[in-house]
């Protein structure tokens, strides 16, 4: 019979081996997957075989007190025939009852019984230490015979029950006992194996459920400390693995941000160092180049005959005006000047901005257009950094076509407050969507004949004025730059004594510029 203590000692050595297998387990369960699916397999596996093993004994047990019974109830019944058993009666009852049956009397010798004689010697021996006086039946124990082992029950059979004269001797077999324990004992090992089974590939599965995810973020983490940007985990709905996951992918999105703004800053360190220089060797022979040109075109202006040739000067100064503008661009990203907001004429500041790209759009080929929808409104802002982010936008748009097209600037005005938009189209190739955001970072221009930061300084002097700047491919082909800027609020900067600034005239009939 299986002691509880030997369930106890048995899984403990069951529990021992597997940490014995853990300890000289090969590289490969050193990962997380292996060594979860080996310890929810280890504990299952223990607790399985201890559930078997306490289920087995308490089926034995209570198969074996149930036959003890029976056997106690037999000899009972047979009891009552008294003295009159004969070995013919006696054969039928031992086939009946699969029990071999033997009659002895007080001092225990075999009076008769279904046993061959010469086993009634060895009958003797063991029963006869048994039958001390004392009343009622005695309880089953196991006695050797030379034929194999048997459950004794010795029962009264007549006389007092304080001292009988005879006793009946039930014998069952014990190889009969060992025959359905071992039935007992494989129908439990079968169905401890198929519930391991079955739990072992729940366990698979839910370690791979656990370490998919888990693996993810370790290849995400391994492209992360290489330099690269991963795509967000995906990882599964709730628990804890979700929120790593989610944590994971805001630190990644942190990360990109701020190797982003890190970019960001070193090229508009080298932008200020560069605005040093350029400032220094550039700017000051320039102005003197301006002057010098001015003096030229008004001397020539006042010389009969020589109006072509002024007009070729004031071309000069135009260029020297578009190299003007970029050397400010580098001045203005290193050293951002604040807007000097008052009372603003948007569409003479756009007026003045296309006559000034006029004669340049119209020699690549380019034919300029304006349009405005709605009636203009007060608005206050820096007219001057408005006109160097329109211009911006201007040559932005004509660097995009080459080979000449079109380019609109069409204003927007709202019927009652709000925001107006300016907005200039090309027809060029367009532009990635996904590469909208990145043009905007200095430097990063796609077009080899711009500077790469005239976008940059147009967002930026537009959201100083608490608007945008924003880019899009538009519909028939094409870029649109639209600016939003904000109106004048009802209480602006003072204008030759007024609260309000002018009123705006009516705005131009819109044509095409040759």
């Amino acid at each position: 019979m299986v002691k509880p203590f030997d369930i106890i000692r048995g899984a403990s050595q069951i529990e021992t081996l597997f940490s014995r297998a853990a300890v000289a387990a090969p590289a490969s369960l050193n990962r997380l997957a292996p060594r979860l699916a080996l310890a929810f397999g280890g504990i299952v596996t223990v607790a399985l075989l201890a559930t078997g093993l306490l289920a087995y004994t308490l089926v034995a047990r209570a198969a074996e007190e149930r036959l003890n019974r029976d056997m106690a109830r037999a000899a009972e019944v047979i009891s009552r025939f008294g003295p009159g058993l004969n070995d013919r009666l006696l054969h039928r009852l031992a086939d009946l009852l699969g029990s071999e049956v033997v009659v002895v009397d007080a001092t225990g010798e075999v009076v008769s019984g279904s046993l061959p004689p010469p086993l009634w010697p060895a009958v003797e021996t063991a029963v006869t230490p048994h039958l001390r006086p004392a009343p009622g039946p005695r309880p089953p124990r196991l006695i050797d015979l030379p034929d194999g082992a048997y459950t004794a029950l010795l029962h009264p059979l007549d006389g007092s029950p304080a001292a009988p004269r005879h006793w009946l001797t039930l014998l069952r077999p014990a190889a009969a006992e060992t025959a359905w324990r071992r039935r007992i004992a494989w129908g439990l090992a079968a169905i401890t194996l198929t519930a391991l089974g079955l739990v072992s590939l729940v366990g698979h599965l839910l370690a791979r459920r656990i370490t998919r995810p888990v693996a993810a973020l370790a290849a995400a983490a391994t492209t992360v400390a290489a330099g690269g940007h991963p795509p967000p985990v995906a990882a599964p709905t709730g628990g804890e693995v979700a929120e790593l996951a989610s944590a994971f992918n805001t630190m990644v999105s942190r990360l990109a941000e701020t190797e982003r703004r890190r970019l960001v800053a070193e090229r508009q360190a080298v932008a200020g160092r560069l605005a040093a220089t350029v400032a220094h060797e550039v700017r000051n022979p320039l102005t003197s180049v301006q002057m010098l040109v001015q003096m030229v075109r008004d001397r020539l202006r006042r010389e009969p005959g020589m109006a072509t040739e002024a007009g070729y000067a004031e071309v000069v100064l135009r260029e020297v005006a578009r190299v003007e503008l970029v050397v400010q661009d580098l001045l203005d990203l290193a050293r951002p000047r604040p807007v000097q907001p008052r009372a603003c004429d948007l569409e003479a500041v756009v007026a003045e901005v296309m006559a000034l790209m006029e004669q340049q759009l119209t020699h690549q080929g380019i034919t300029l257009s304006r349009a405005t929808e709605g009636h203009p409104l007060p608005l206050v802002a820096d007219p001057e950094r408005l006109k160097q982010l329109l211009l911006n936008l201007l040559l932005n748009g004509a660097a995009a076509m080459a080979a000449g097209g079109r380019l609109s600037v069409m204003s927007r005005w709202p019927a009652g407050g709000g925001s107006v938009e300016v907005a200039v189209l090309d027809t060029g190739r367009g532009i990635d969507p996904a590469k909208v955001e990145s043009l905007f970072e200095p430097f990063t221009g796609e077009n080899p004949t711009t500077t790469g930061i005239g976008l940059a300084v147009s967002r930026q002097i537009a959201r100083d004025h608490g608007g945008d700047l924003g880019l899009a491919t538009a519909a028939g082909g094409g870029t649109v730059a639209t600016l939003t800027l904000p109106l004048a609020p009802p209480a602006a900067p003072r204008h030759d004594g007024g609260d309000l600034p002018p009123p705006v005239p009516p705005p131009p009939t819109p044509r095409t510029l040759p």
